[in-house]
């Protein structure tokens, strides 16, 4: 069993939410210093006067998704700590399920609630989106896992896989 995720990496979020306004409409893929800028904001005495600290919208109708990006963030040192001055995230959840295209490819689904929760959080955004793929079941549910899971359960799904062999 293989499980991927649209925006697979933590830096790739970041890197979408610190780049994309809703007037835009694509993601771009710029760099986030994030270690760099968090040592000087820490070390310089006149870091603080040129900082900015960067407000996302993570926007998410998962109440665990939103906990879990608030632990990822934190465990990083990007949210708010000891020193919410310094913190580099200002992170703020909208509790907001998006419609979801019908589509096979994980990054167009992905691109396309990003734009749709930009222009939803009027400034930067983080998604995140699952995608379960089984090699036996020739890729499926892939990007319909919701779907699957609600109906079929996890024993269900595990039923679907019994026949097989290889049940990854």
């Amino acid at each position: 069993m293989k499980q991927f995720l649209r925006i697979a990496a933590f830096s790739q979020c970041i890197i979408a939410a610190a780049t994309f306004t809703p007037s835009q409409a694509s993601l771009k893929s710029n760099r986030l210093e994030t270690l760099n800028l968090r040592a000087s904001a820490e070390t310089n005495d006149d870091a603080q006067s040129q900082f900015n600290q960067l407000k996302i919208s993570f926007v998410t109708g998962n109440e665990m998704k939103a906990r879990e990006m608030s632990m990822i963030l934190a465990e990083h040192g990007a949210t708010k700590g000891p020193n919410p001055e310094t913190s580099l995230v200002d992170l703020r959840v909208v509790n907001v399920d998006l419609p979801e295209i019908q589509e096979v490819s994980t990054e167009a689904i992905a691109k396309n609630k990003a734009i749709q929760a930009a222009q939803l959080a009027n400034g930067p955004c983080v998604v995140e989106d699952t995608s379960l793929e089984f090699v036996a079941l020739g890729g499926m549910p892939g990007p319909y896992i919701k779907w699957f899971q609600q109906e079929l359960q996890s024993e269900g799904l595990y039923n679907l896989l019994v026949a097989y062999e290889d049940k990854s």
